[in-house]
């Protein structure tokens, strides 16, 4: 069931444009952590949404603490290490960031944020195709009554080459993405 069922109209997507908070015990699980670290890290700067006094409960921007954590305890843990293993903090350190990326992850898919791009570039190119075959099919469509209107039924077939190279120039120059001329091969009409 989609957590915004039963929502107002027109209110569904300005309550998917809200910041998503998470809870103390939600990012010490999303970075593997106690929630005793956690407040050792809110102590040391980790940045707090709400800060929890007065019976409130703290609030965590996933986003903002994971860089945070990697500011402040990743730093070092790029730099090339004297042994062949690294130090436990460093390891650890990088475990925990790791987690707190998936827990992003997996917070924008359960959002509806995060998008499969095959998907999306299958679906485009779907469409792409539609419109294409679309306008190519325009010539033959339209010759006929373009020459009957001009009182020259028997130039129906030259007034549908003209428009096919025109139509396909178009489209050659539309997939042209970089910007730049390419040739491509033609097609001789006629």
């Amino acid at each position: 069931m989609n957590k915004l069922s039963g929502v107002l109209p027109g209110m569904e997507r300005f309550l998917q444009e809200q910041p998503h908070y998470l809870s103390l015990k939600e990012i010490a699980q999303c970075f593997g952590v106690s929630v005793n670290t956690i407040s050792r890290w809110v102590e040391k700067g980790m940045p707090v949404v709400q800060k929890g006094t007065n019976g409130e409960k703290y609030s965590f921007d996933l986003q903002t603490c994971r860089q945070w954590h990697k500011e402040n305890f990743l730093k070092n843990s790029n730099q090339e290490s004297t042994g062949d293993v690294p130090p436990v903090s460093v390891s650890r350190a990088r475990y925990e960031h790791s987690r707190a990326l998936l827990a992003e992850l997996d917070l924008q898919e359960r959002e509806g944020t995060l998008v499969n791009v095959k998907a999306i570039q299958n679906q485009l190119f779907i469409k792409i195709r539609t419109i294409r075959d679309m306008i190519l099919n325009i010539a033959p469509r339209v010759s006929s009554i373009v020459a009957a209107e001009l009182g020259s039924p028997e130039s129906a077939y030259k007034v549908s080459k003209v428009m096919e190279k025109e139509i396909h120039t178009i489209l050659e120059e539309m997939s042209n993405i970089s910007g730049e001329k390419q040739e491509l091969p033609s097609k001789e009409f006629g």
